[in-house]
């Protein structure tokens, strides 16, 4: 710029990467620079003169901004070059076909260009000012060429526009007819295009891509090409193959991979967080634990084999909210039995827990066993069962906890590991496995082995799942009563029972068993045939159903009473004097029924009076001779008839317990038969 006719730069310009400002104010004290304009804060910096500035700091400056003598001769130019936020917005959102953004360097460099744009088209419509101030020398188009070229290499204006006149011209004239879009490259707009480019090739190359042989890229060229000279399309490289398959992957992976890995891999997956509080939720699942033990047994030519590759399985329940293994059972492999024991085991640690059983509020398992387990599963939950989409097992935070039981305990403490799985390049030296096999436990060892991996992750976790519980507000807290645990999650024998003078005595597994329930509501119904429900873990309570499941008594076991008093210890005369108490109340029960039974039915026959009892006992005619007319006016209606009928019978049940010697007395205090007959 120009300051009382002589050119100057700013300090500021000095100081921005050509000295340091310590060195600036060096050479102004040594007069190396001759500053002609004092500045003032940010906005009015200094002004030095260009003319007799070192030659060194001149080429620095002229290889930064450009020579000042050809940019202030195009100042009017530049002074039209103004930010232009609009561009920097269309760049930064401009997308191609496929969904890709350009670079940042590309947005940059695009903004660039589209100031000095906006620059020609400013100095295109002001053309007669520029032509005055020209003195009418050059053309107004001409000009603007001069000065883009002049200012191609200022930082403050760097651009990639066109050097030729006329080229420049046709771009200014495309920028006013179609904006920014003209501004991004075909390098850009065409750099995902190659030599396949009509749609039936492109559909040709993405079946063969999607093939489910997974073929090859040198084997989809070689198919490809073969089409191609059919089709007299342009042939194509294994490099255009991959490009192709890195672009159209979302495409072709299901159909290489299948559905379910497009399900786990491809489609967009739900973040969910863990329960706020113990109880809400649980889930459940089966883990083919990684710990390898000996089995022996005779195979079919008698002779004894012991195998080291056998494995057990677990079916686990995991409360997720602090990651607690509220249940567990182990088997041979995942079946429904082992299912239900597991969430038995849950239960049954909710008690020991928390001092009662309780239910969770949502139960969610995967698709295994669910016909025949449906019902058990929405027993067990208080509100939801959910169970995951088939095939995903991400939804199931049950899986990655296997995982880090394997990682944490299996690896780390057993000797007898199996290793990850297949796939992983992380396992166990298969030659030294051989060699220690004769050491691995036997199944009673591996069971204790999976015991105490989940009695560890219990202790750990205890405290936790405490404090998770107790932020379960009481009124979500839904108890499990013992006779409906038995009744949703229980195990039922195959066959009915009748119950028998010793009590219900099903068979279960091979042994007899002896139950008896003291309610004495119970015995009112012997006369069904109950099914027995029981849990296998814990046989001394079952629970009885009847026929229509309406009726339901939980049963003990019986107490083994010794003959020989000397046989006797703490707790047998207790539960002796428990049965005779409760064969005393089952006594009273029946005798307080009879003689309320016999009240009701004395009202009935003081109301209707003592004829009727003493025509149907003495056959006495009227002065006519006629017995049945004066039977038949004192005979009764049919319900009296039968609350008499039933009063007699009763009357003869009584009698019969007068013989009694331990109801003597307790008759004689409430009936006086004699009364009655007189």
């Amino acid at each position: 710029m120009y300051f009382n006719n002589i050119l100057c730069v700013s300090s500021r310009e000095m100081t921005d990467g050509i000295v340091t400002y310590a060195n600036y104010k060096k050479l102004v004290a040594r007069q190396k620079i001759d500053v002609v304009k004092r500045g003032g804060g940010e906005d009015n910096p200094s002004l030095i003169r260009w003319d007799n500035m070192p030659d060194r700091l001149k080429e620095a400056y002229v290889e930064k901004f450009g020579d000042p003598k050809a940019t202030e001769r195009y100042a009017a130019f530049t002074s039209l070059v103004e930010p232009d936020y609009e561009a920097e917005r269309f760049f930064a959102e401009y997308t191609f076909d496929d969904g890709s953004h350009l670079s940042p360097e590309a947005q940059t460099k695009y903004t660039a260009n589209a100031r000095i744009l906006n620059a020609a088209v400013r100095s295109q419509n002001w053309r007669k000012p520029y032509i005055k101030a020209l003195g009418g020398t050059v053309g107004v188009n001409a000009y603007i060429s001069q000065a883009v070229n002049a200012i191609r290499n200022d930082e403050r204006f760097a651009h990639t526009l066109p050097e030729s006149e006329r080229r420049l011209a046709d771009k200014i004239a495309e920028y006013r007819r179609v904006g920014y879009a003209c501004i991004v490259s075909g390098y850009h707009k065409n750099r995902n295009a190659g030599k396949v480019l009509t749609g039936d090739q492109e559909s040709t190359l993405r079946m063969l891509l999607g093939s489910y042989r997974n073929l090859d890229n040198e084997q989809i060229t070689m198919l490809y090409n073969t089409m191609a000279a059919k089709m007299e399309w342009k042939t194509i490289g294994a490099s255009t193959v991959d490009n192709y398959r890195r672009k159209w992957d979302l495409f072709t992976y299901g159909l290489n991979a299948g559905e379910t890995a497009f399900n786990n891999n491809r489609q967009m997956l739900v973040k969910r967080s863990a329960p706020s509080a113990g109880m809400m939720y649980w889930t459940a699942d089966g883990w083919d634990v990684e710990l390898l033990y000996q089995k022996t047994s005779i195979d079919k030519n008698g002779h004894r084999v012991t195998t080291y590759h056998n494995r057990l399985t677990v079916v686990l329940v995991l409360d997720p909210s602090v990651k607690y293994p509220i249940g567990y059972a182990i088997g041979d492999h995942e079946n429904a039995a082992l299912i239900r024991e597991a969430f038995r085991n849950a239960m049954r640690h909710t008690r020991e827990l928390f001092g009662k059983m309780y239910r969770p509020a949502q139960i969610q398992t995967d698709h295994y066993g669910r016909g025949t387990l449906q019902s058990f599963y929405e027993a067990a939950s208080t509100k939801y069962y959910t169970p995951a989409r088939v095939k995903n097992a991400k939804s199931k935070v049950v899986e990655p906890y296997f995982k880090r039981l394997n990682h944490d305990y299996c690896q780390m403490e057993m000797p007898n590991w199996a290793g990850y799985g297949i796939k992983s390049k992380s396992q166990p030296n298969p030659d030294y496995l051989d060699k220690i096999k004769h050491n691995f436990p036997d199944e009673d060892g591996c069971r204790a082995q999976i015991e105490y991996i989940i009695a560890c992750e219990r202790r750990a976790k205890l405290q936790d799942y405490m404090t998770a519980f107790n932020a379960l507000p009481e009124a979500q807290r839904h108890e499990l009563s013992e006779a409906d645990y038995l009744y949703h999650l229980g195990e039922s024998t195959a066959r009915t029972i009748r119950l028998q003078p010793m009590g219900i005595c099903p068979t279960i597994s091979g042994i007899q068993y002896y139950f008896d329930c003291f309610d004495t509501r119970f015995r009112q119904y012997n006369y069904l045939d109950w099914t027995v429900k029981y849990d296998p873990a814990d046989m001394d309570r079952i629970l009885v159903a009847g026929d229509d499941d309406r009726v339901r008594f939980v049963c003990e076991r019986k107490h083994v009473q010794p003959m020989a008093l000397g046989d006797r210890t703490d707790g047998d005369s207790e539960e002796l004097a428990r049965v005779r108490q409760y064969n005393r109340d089952l006594k009273e029960m029946v005798m307080d029924r009879n003689q309320e039974d016999y009240d009701r039915v004395r009202s009935l026959m003081e109301e209707v009076g003592k004829d009727e009892v003493m025509l149907t006992k003495v056959l006495l005619t009227d002065s006519q001779g006629r017995h049945k007319d004066r039977r038949n006016q004192a005979r009764l209606t049919g319900s009296a008839r039968k609350a008499l009928a039933a009063a007699m019978e009763k009357e003869a049940v009584e009698a019969e317990r007068e013989q009694q010697r331990e109801s003597e007395d307790y008759l004689n205090r409430r009936v006086n038969f004699a009364d009655f007959l007189q």
